[in-house]
This record gives structure tokens, C-alpha cells and sequence, in this order.
């Protein structure tokens, strides 16, 4: 995984939770904002409305005092004139016009009396309301624009209870109504255009602010992860030259310094192993002469001992029937001393004669195998092992042919050539079928199979016979030169010795199983 892929992401996550924060915060912010100056523009519009309704009215104190309807009509007229004024009437309190802008309005009722006249106006009023100053507003829609009617009571003064022109009852507290429609379009376009600032200005601060945020973080925090993390990278690859640049005092700055040390101790630390590396390798190699030269030591003084034994072995072995050699030899001189020879007397002699040759000969089967083990050459080729297999098997049929013994061969076809020296293979067979036959006094039966393991990439040869066995006390020692299991005397000891050391010369394996009663079982691999 790329290291910087994890800063671009952490950036990113910090950039997203910044811009949502600043928005909501903004989006929070306008709204109060925009409610607040809602309500002042709507607070200066009513001080506004009953500074000018105060006005008018104390305009028309002298008028209405009078009674001068005409004066007091001229008047509203020219105030109507100004384009903020939409409506300006006066009811008395039994709901009539008495005085309007408009003149056609004058005399109309426009509302119908079912409460008491001091108060059925202003609960006939079905729009919104609100009270305040002591005057009663609520808006009206008309014709797709906004407006808001005022309506201040006219309160019944001393004065006005005792002047002649009209007097009212002074129990009478509403002597009528100024009803004042004021257009609030104006006022609504000065909010529109008021939140469509406070927006832009919100809206750039939301632009700006969390890409300054992200440029102060990509300089004092991205740039700094990114050269630990590039660091980091290098010391996990072996490469320990890769200090990082303190460019601040403030978290990453003692990051990067502890990043320093730590890399400087295992700087230190490198070299200590490697020092300690050269020292243990120079022990080791110290160590390694040493143990090759005891191991050639003890190699040359096992040599010494197999030599010894070997000749030891060797000199008994050719020593017996030397031995006997001589012992019939001085016989035979004492026999030839005699002037003649009865033939009693040469029969003995012919009989110790042919002693003698067994000897001789045995003395010469023991030297030639012993020479045939220490042929060190091997006249390698490809070879067919079902041929040697068969023509060994034809050469000792001559001798189980009399001692009713069964010899079965099993060769699988399509056996693949091997490798081999021919001529020990061969040999190795022969001694192999001549210890079963040799197993076999009474006769049996000898199985010879030859196969090819495909997985192993082997040949296995196996031979079996269902002789007298091999003793369970003999069986790790039948390997080992001049050891036999029979007691005829026979026996040199030499031929598994020799097949052990042909098999091993060829990188094979031989195997043994063996039970006293039920035969004996050799299995052999060779590669192929």
C-alpha cells in the first residue's frame, strides 16, 4: 500500500468534516440572522407607522374639533398622495366613514354593529393581529401586494366631551377610528436584498474559509505525516538514512524529533547486531576448522579402526581354512612317507584333497568379493531392468531345479531404463535369490516383482520367499561384513554386505522385513 494514499484520505476526511461544520454553522447562523432583521425592519415600520399616525391625528386635533369634514378629507387627500400610504380613513365609532383619502368612501358603513362600539372593530378583524403601541396592525393581500393596515383609536378627551360643535357623552372612551394602510413592498425588497447579502457573504466564507483551513493543514500537518510516512517506508525497506526535517515546535515537531532518536538508536542498534554478527561468524568459522580438523581425525582414526577390524575380520576368516589347509597338508606328507598306500589309505587321501579345494576355493570366493566391493568404478548406462531381472532369473532356475523350490517372477510392462551398472545390479540379484534359496531347505516358493512408482519417480524391486526367517536379534546386523545368521559354516558374511554397498553406490534404498517361521522380505529402490 502506498503510505501517501492514507494522507490523501485523512485530508480529505478533515476537509469534509470542516466544510459541513462551517455550513451548518453558517446556514445556522443566517437564518438568525435573517429573523433578526425581519423583525427590526418590522419593529421601525410600526414606530414609524405611529409616529405618522400620532402625527396626523394631532394634524386633525383642530379640524375634528370643528368638525371640518372638508379640511379634514383636503388633508388625508395630500398625505395619500405619498406612495408609501395605500389607505388612510377615519370611522367614527359606529363603523361609518367619516373622512377617507378616497372621497367616494365617505358615509359608506363598512362594518356591521353586533358588539358594543367601543371594541366591535377591532375584534371584527379576522387577519392577523398584533397590539402593540396602543394601536392594532394586520395585514391585507390586495391585488398581489402586501399591506399593513394600522388602526389607532381616537380617544374621547375632556375637551372634546365639552365642546359645543359635537359633544359625546363623557362616559364614551372611542370616539372613532384612523385606519392607515401602509405598502410594505419596499420594506419586503430591503429584506429580500438584505438576505441576499448576508447569503453571498456566508456563501464565500463557506468557500474560502475551509480552503484556507485546508492549506494551513496541508503545510503544518499533511507535509509533515507525508515525510514521516515516506520515512517510515524507506526504514521498513533497510534503508535507515532518512532522517525527518523539524520544521515546528508544536506535536509534529516533537513527533519528528522523536522520530530522529528512535532512528538513531536503530542506527545503533544495526551496527551492535552487525559487530556482534562478524564476531559470531568468526567464531563460527573458528569453530567450523576446528570441528573439520577433529572431524578429520576422527575419520582417519575410524579408517584406521574399520581397517583394522577389516583385517582382523579378513585374517580370521582366510586364517581357518588356511589353516586347515595345512593340517591336511602335513597328512598327506605323512601319508606319502609311507613305502605303500592301502586304498583305505587313498581314499583318505582323495577325500582330504577335495577338503583342501573347498578350502582353497573359499579362501578365493571371500578375496573376489572383497575385490568386487572395492571396485570404486562403475560402468554406468541405460539399461533395461526387466532384461537383468529375467536373465539372472534363468541363471538360478539350474539351481532350484532339483530342491523343489518355486521361483515366480512378476516384471510389470513398460517399465521405464534406469541408470545403472548392469553387471552389480545383476549381482546384487543373484545374492539376493541365492540367500532365499539357501532360506528354503525343505523347498518353498521365491517372488521376484519389479515395478515403477510414478510419484516417487522409483523402481522397486521386491523378493520375497517363505523360508525359515531371519531372527529378530540378527536383523540390524545382516549388513555388516563377515555376519551370518546360518551356521553351516558356508557362509562368508560378505553377500548382503556387498548388495548394501552396490545399492547405495547407485542412490537407492534397501529395505527388510523379516519374521522367524515366515520368510523374508528385501525391497529395493532405485531411482529411475
Amino acid at each position: 500500500m502506498n503510505p501517501l494514499q492514507n494522507v490523501t484520505s485523512i485530508r480529505l476526511k478533515i476537509f469534509i468534516i470542516i466544510a459541513v461544520s462551517i455550513t451548518f454553522a453558517f446556514l445556522a447562523f443566517d437564518l438568525i440572522m435573517l429573523k433578526h432583521q425581519q423583525n427590526i425592519y418590522i419593529e421601525d415600520l410600526l414606530f414609524n407607522a405611529h409616529s405618522v399616525s400620532d402625527t396626523i391625528l394631532k394634524s386633525l386635533e383642530q379640524d375634528m374639533m370643528a368638525d371640518n369634514t372638508t379640511s379634514i378629507n383636503i388633508t388625508l387627500q395630500a398625505i395619500g398622495k405619498q406612495e408609501i400610504i395605500k389607505e388612510l380613513r377615519i370611522y367614527n365609532h359606529n363603523g361609518e366613514v367619516r373622512s377617507s383619502m378616497i372621497g367616494d368612501e365617505v358615509g359608506e358603513v363598512q362594518f356591521s354593529q353586533t358588539e358594543s362600539n367601543q371594541c366591535f372593530i377591532c375584534h371584527h378583524v379576522g387577519n392577523e393581529q398584533n397590539r402593540s403601541r396602543d394601536m392594532l396592525t394586520y395585514n391585507v393581500d390586495t391585488e398581489g401586494s402586501c399591506i399593513m393596515s394600522v388602526i389607532v383609536p381616537i380617544q374621547n378627551q375632556p375637551r372634546c366631551s365639552s365642546a359645543a360643535c359635537h359633544a359625546h357623552s363623557p362616559t364614551q372612551r372611542i370616539l372613532g377610528f384612523l385606519n392607515m394602510g401602509v405598502c410594505r413592498s419596499r420594506l419586503q425588497e430591503d429584506i429580500h436584498r438584505s438576505q441576499v447579502q448576508i447569503l453571498m457573504v456566508s456563501l464565500l466564507f463557506i468557500l474560502l474559509l475551509p480552503a484556507l483551513i485546508m492549506l494551513f493543514i496541508k503545510k503544518h500537518v499533511s507535509r509533515p505525516l507525508r515525510q514521516l510516512l515516506v520515512s517510515t517506508d524507506q526504514i521498513a525497506r533497510g534503508d535507515l538514512d532518512c532522517k525527518v526535517d523539524i520544521v515546528s515546535r508544536d506535536e509534529l515537531g516533537q513527533l519528528a524529533l522523536s522520530f530522529n532518536k528512535m532512528l538513531e538508536r536503530l542506527v545503533a542498534f544495526k551496527t551492535e547486531i552487525e559487530g556482534w554478527n562478524e564476531e559470531l561468524e568468526e567464531r563460527v568459522t573458528q569453530k567450523t576448522m576446528q570441528l573439520k580438523e577433529a572431524q578429520s581425525q576422527i575419520i582417519q582414526a575410524e579408517k584406521m579402526s574399520s581397517l583394522g577390524r577389516l583385517a582382523a575380520v579378513i585374517a580370521h576368516e582366510i586364517n581357518n581354512p588356511i589353516s586347515g589347509l595345512i593340517v591336511f597338508i602335513n597328512l598327506l606328507q605323512k601319508s606319502m612317507d609311507k613305502e605303500e598306500l592301502t586304498e583305505a589309505d587313498r581314499v583318505k587321501v582323495i577325500k582330504r584333497l577335495g577338503i583342501m579345494e573347498s578350502e582353497a576355493k573359499r579362501c578365493g570366493h571371500i578375496v573376489s568379493e572383497l575385490l568386487s566391493f572395492s571396485r570404486a568404478e562403475q560402468k554406468m548406462m541405460d539399461c533395461n531392468i526387466a532384461e537383468i531381472v529375467e536373465r539372472s532369473v534363468s541363471i538360478l532356475k539350474f539351481k532350484t531345479k532339483d530342491k523343489q523350490i518355486s521361483l515366480n517372477l512378476n516384471v510389470e510392462p513398460d517399465i521405464p531404463e534406469i541408470r545403472c551398472d548392469p553387471g552389480k545390479i545383476q549381482q546384487i540379484i543373484m545374492n539376493l535369490v541365492q540367500n532365499a534359496i539357501e532360506a528354503l531347505p525343505q523347498g518353498g516358493e521365491i517372488d521376484i516383482s519389479a515395478q515403477y512408482v510414478k510419484e516417487k519417480k522409483q523402481l522397486k524391486l521386491v523378493f520375497h520367499d517363505n523360508g525359515i526367517g531371519i531372527p529378530e536379534e540378527f536383523l540390524p546386523h545382516i549388513f555388516e561384513p563377515f555376519y551370518s545368521s546360518k551356521d553351516n559354516g558356508q557362509s562368508v558374511g560378505i553377500g548382503l554386505f556387498v548388495v548394501y554397498g552396490v545399492i547405495h553406490q547407485h542412490n537407492g534404498a534397501i529395505e527388510v522385513d523379516s519374521a522367524e517361521g515366515k520368510g523374508t522380505t528385501f525391497t529395493i529402490f532405485l531411482p529411475a
